[in-house]
């Protein structure tokens, strides 16, 4: 099971994998590479912005620039702060701010205006590196993608409820479906996706479906809670 806060679970299974094929053993897992690259949100950002993928435009605030000037008295500006907060003016609101490396919506908050972002980026609640992106308002799903390289499936999604402030938790969510709305689109947008990532096993990952248009949000290259929800749908066990 995860660690509160951080999913590093990805990231062992890899690990392990890797020393096992050092030693001649054949497996079927993620690579450390791609469970560190959808682990740090803003590489996959990076990632599905430089491959053409839908996703929320954002601003990465690295909490120790942001805070840079400290208890230093000769540092009376601070240039970064200045341009992070002149990015985050360009966004449309409302916007999510979420820890770059956290787990799944642990600790996130919507800001409605840009006064509640400077407000929480100026407090304690600020303590680590932050992701301040537009809240995209459509309905949210989930999906698992099962496979290696050149043999991918895309499992029909789940539409996820919300809490009152429009994000699914992890924990409350309700998964309803399977849902096949606009889902040849998005078979082949994310078995491209997964192709680009490399994917070796399983992965999951949250959508939101707006226009016509999917949209990724986060990708978790592990089993997850959904794995269970599948395998009930499919009158299946887990293995």
């Amino acid at each position: 099971f995860w660690t509160a806060r951080y999913d590093w679970l990805p990231v062992k299974d890899a690990l392990v994998a890797q020393e096992l094929r050092k030693n001649g053993i054949k497996t079927i897992c993620n690579s450390v590479q791609t469970t560190m690259l959808c682990f740090d949100k803003w590489e996959t950002h990076n990632f599905l912005e430089k491959n053409n993928f839908h996703h929320a435009r954002g601003v990465l605030v690295k909490h120790d620039l942001y805070f840079c000037a400290g208890n230093q008295k000769d540092v009376i500006e601070n240039v970064y702060k200045e341009s992070i907060l002149a990015q985050i003016k360009e966004l449309i609101f409302p916007v999510v701010i979420k820890d770059n490396v956290g787990l799944s919506s642990y600790g996130m908050a919507v800001a409605n205006t840009f006064g509640e972002v400077t407000n929480y980026l100026n407090s304690k609640k600020n303590n680590s590196d932050r992701i301040v992106e537009e809240y995209i308002d459509g309905q949210q799903f989930g999906t698992e993608i099962y496979g290696c390289k050149g043999n991918y499936s895309v499992l029909p999604p789940f539409k996820f409820s919300v809490n009152q402030y429009g994000i699914t938790s992890p924990k409350l969510s309700t998964k309803f479906g399977p849902f096949y709305e606009n889902y040849e689109l998005l078979e082949s947008e994310l078995q491209k996706m997964a192709s680009e990532l490399e994917l070796e096993g399983c992965a999951q990952v949250d959508l939101v479906l707006k226009d016509g248009k999917w949209y990724v949000i986060e990708i978790n290259p592990r089993l997850s809670g959904m794995t269970l929800t599948y395998s009930a749908a499919m009158n299946m066990s887990v293995y």
